[in-house]
């Protein structure tokens, strides 16, 4: 988790979710970020994992490909 956020209180996290050959998915998120740009990063990790797992030498039946979208909230902080 991002320790520092951006004053406008905006914050962003990536949805990635994992569709195996199984038929079974699951959902990983990843964030608060304060800018989108982590967050397409987790992404791009997540996509290009998913190409590898369709590797030459790789067990067919843990081969999965993925969806995913970047999320943005505001938040409105008070005082405690």
């Amino acid at each position: 988790m991002a320790r520092k956020h951006a004053n406008n209180g905006r914050i962003y996290r990536a949805v990635v979710t994992r569709h195996f050959a199984n038929g079974t998915a699951d959902t990983l998120t990843y964030g608060p970020y304060d800018t989108p740009a982590p967050a397409k990063g987790q992404i791009t990790y997540w996509e290009t994992a998913a190409q590898a797992s369709h590797g030459q030498y790789r067990n067919p039946a843990s081969a999965y490909t993925v969806t995913s979208r970047i999320e943005t909230a505001e938040v409105v902080w008070k005082a405690v």
